[in-house]
């Protein structure tokens, strides 16, 4: 059932990726617009699902499976950085970026939402907010090789942090915005799935197609990032039950999905190698809509 809930979700949004593909063929969307729907995703679109979904009544029962989504995230992304660390270690920085951190925010967020509801939403900002911690901590080691790139500022000041931040002292205190305000960030968390999907269709647009499809490396790179890693955690949540089965699904959702936005922007300013970052993006997007609702019925049996 998760599954095929899954499954039909993936096929809505690349539809919707179909579109920002054809219309930044036609130059309807300019690179430059891209970019900037990339900045409203990013600044303003996911800090309001990650805020929303906090504004909710307080129960201790909540606040401690706040607390265990957040340690089986730290066991998922672990994971992650594992596989990729033994299959690419330092030789190959970006494979070993684009197959340690995945797309969580807006590919995971909305799938967790169709399949779980909005409370999913509730559970997996832990695993975004920490993914985004750790990008601009190991992560930034893992593009760079020096220490000396991770900057403090950068990972207290990034938006999804302060959303999460805010969102935390909404939920303890029981304070709640005026209802016009709520109903304001419910319309522009809508905005989520179609955005970052137009967002992706764009950059499907810009890359060469042919390189995509016939990269042996992508392949194996895609690999790592959607089916090692993923089913190293099934397993690992299989024996090891934290958390309730919704828990352990909604984190593995966000732990199934393909190599996050991030892996290019940081190969851009970093100086490795952005296009080939592009391309594996690009790829692992496209192949995740065979690869979640598979593991998903998989953990659907062992989980559930």
């Amino acid at each position: 059932m998760i599954s095929q809930i899954l499954f039909q979700q993936i096929a809505i949004m690349f539809l919707i990726l179909f579109c920002g593909w054809a219309l930044c063929k036609r130059g309807l969307i300019d690179p430059d617009g891209a970019r900037g729907l990339s900045n409203v995703l990013l600044y303003l679109v996911v800090p309001c699902v990650v805020m929303r979904s906090y504004i909710t009544e307080f129960s201790w029962e909540r606040l401690r499976d706040l607390g265990l989504s957040a340690v089986l995230a730290v066991i998922a992304l672990a994971l992650a950085f594992l596989v990729s660390h033994l299959v690419y270690g330092t030789r190959d920085r970006t494979r070993n970026f684009a197959s340690a951190f995945c797309n969580a925010g807006f590919i995971g967020i909305p799938l967790a939402q169709a399949a779980f509801g909005a409370e999913a939403v509730f559970y997996i900002a832990a695993f975004t907010t920490l993914l985004n911690l750790l990008q601009w901590t190991y992560g930034v080691w893992v593009m760079t090789g020096e220490r000396k790139f991770m900057a403090a500022k950068n990972v207290l000041t990034n938006p999804v942090t302060i959303a999460l931040a805010v969102g935390l002292v909404l939920f303890c205190t029981g304070l709640t915005p005026p209802a016009v305000v709520t109903r304001a960030m419910d319309a522009v968390a809508a905005l989520n799935s179609p955005l970052a999907m137009l967002v992706l269709g764009t950059s499907l647009a810009q890359a060469d197609l042919k390189q995509v499809f016939t990269e042996p490396g992508l392949y194996r790179m895609s690999l790592v990032r959607l089916v090692l890693a993923p089913a190293l955690t099934l397993a690992v949540f299989w024996l090891l039950p934290v958390g309730s089965p919704t828990l352990r699904l909604v984190t593995l959702i966000a732990a199934c999905t393909p190599s996050g936005t991030m892996s290019v922007i940081f190969a851009q300013k970093f100086g490795c190698d952005a296009p080939l970052a592009s391309r594996a993006v690009c790829l692992s997007t496209l192949l995740c809509i065979l690869t979640v609702p598979l593991m998903m019925a998989l953990a659907g049996r062992l989980i559930a």
